[in-house]
């Protein structure tokens, strides 16, 4: 069972009692370009109470209520975020009210968002886990007998896009293209006798896995030293040890609107003196086809950078830079599947100031080959974030055209350069 503080939805009021003063929350859009699905949070220290056994949701002018969930994100027991979507139309503002409802009143709204993490505790049997460990010494092979890991770890996806994280020790991001808006990954990455196993490269109604990944994939991470030596952030497939002492996985939480996750690395052997713990939580909202990632290090040691980025080995057009302001986007688009038979885009939209330099790795004879990769800035906390693209001609057969694709990004660039303006009174 998943051990999430989350409520999901069906329409309709559904009347409140023991509200002390009615508040509003006011949305404008600040561009002439409509924001679908936009995503907003509000913390709880931004609302008043009602009362403790209380919950937030918000209803608009029309008596609808927003798509929403209240989030749990540190186990207290407490919820700290009020989570929601809302479509803007260009310049638009749109006012809802804060109303306080018991949790087992709360709407349902549909799911557009899902974590899977599946993993087999005995032989033909899966279980879904909101927390697991991998340790250096539990090196498990793909393909081999009691393999354990459901699409060789952590799953996620929305109503447009699949990911997914190998848990193994590989620690590379991959892309599944969807073509259904329907939550799949639950069942996706399993044998009919119940055992894990690569059934997702085989053309199915939800899909299927389509990226040539290399190294860490899309939005993965590795590093960099100041003497220009490439660290992976990993194992290759033979390495019979993990280069980390220990990985942890938790499930932050999964609803109607936004799915989190958070992957703790625990002595990462950057060389044989030197080892480092950070932290990557991982975000996806409905409606979107990105996913965010959030690289929390503060220890990092001297001489030592996090990289991120995209494949680049099946890219015969060339690689596209975008600048928009605030924020950069580095984007491929071309035939990337394994046999080159999808067109495929990709991108990672950052800020401008997390990126110290974008270069191009090696084509071969490197540990970090074939990958297009920003060198990250961490801010003085020691954080940064990203958003990590992923489009598919059949999801969206639109995107078979290049500049349909750039566009596209251009859009969520200006979005992500001009954020919404939220008023709460």
């Amino acid at each position: 069972m998943k051990k999430v503080l989350c409520m999901t939805v069906l329409l309709g009021l559904i009347s409140c009692t023991g509200q002390k003063k009615e508040q509003t929350v006011v949305i404008e859009n600040p561009t002439q370009s409509a924001r679908p699905d936009e995503a907003v949070v509000l913390k709880r220290a931004q609302l008043r109470s009602a009362a403790d056994n209380l919950v937030p949701a918000l209803v608009d002018t029309a008596g609808n209520y927003a798509a929403s969930q209240v989030d749990d994100l540190d186990g207290d027991g407490k919820w700290d975020e009020l989570a929601f979507v809302t479509d803007l139309a260009p310049a638009e503002k749109v006012t809802f009210k804060v109303v306080w409802l018991d949790p087992a009143q709360y709407p349902k709204f549909p799911v557009r968002t899902n974590v899977r993490y599946g993993k087999m505790t005995v032989p033909g049997h899966v279980e879904e886990q909101a927390s697991d460990m991998h340790y250096k010494d539990t090196v498990y092979f793909i393909n081999t007998e009691g393999y354990p890991y459901q699409m060789d770890g952590i799953g996620w996806e929305n109503d447009k896009v699949g990911f997914r994280h190998y848990y193994d020790g590989r620690n590379c991001r991959d892309y599944f293209g969807k073509r259904v808006s329907d939550m799949v990954l639950d069942t996706v990455g399993l044998r009919a006798d119940g055992t894990p196993g690569d059934t997702y490269h085989v053309w199915a109604d939800w899909g299927r896995d389509i990226l040539s990944v290399s190294t860490f994939g899309l939005g993965g991470l590795g590093g960099l030293t100041d003497d220009g030596r490439f660290v992976r952030l990993g194992r290759v497939n033979a390495d019979p040890v993990d280069v980390i002492d220990s990985t942890g996985f938790r499930l932050i939480t999964e609803g109607p609107v936004r799915s989190m996750f958070e992957v703790d690395f625990y002595g990462w052997a950057v060389d044989s003196a030197t080892k480092v713990n950070f932290k990557e939580i991982t975000t996806i909202w409905a409606g979107k086809y990105n996913y965010e990632n959030k690289v929390i290090a503060p220890n990092l040691p001297a001489g030592l950078s996090l990289i991120t980025g995209l494949p680049r080995n099946f890219n015969d057009m060339p690689l596209e830079k975008l600048d928009f302001g605030k924020h950069v986007a580095m984007t491929t688009h071309d035939h990337q599947s394994y046999n080159k038979e999808f067109v495929i885009g990709l991108a990672v939209l950052l800020p401008d100031s997390s990126v110290v330099e974008i270069f191009d790795t090696p084509d071969a004879d490197a540990d970090l080959a074939g990958m297009w990769c920003a060198k990250l800035r961490l801010d003085d906390k020691g954080e940064a974030s990203y958003k990590a693209f992923g489009a598919w001609e059949h999801q969206d057969t639109m995107f078979r055209n290049r500049d349909y694709f750039r566009n596209f990004i251009k859009s969520e660039g200006e979005r992500m350069d001009h954020p919404v303006i939220v008023t709460v009174e």
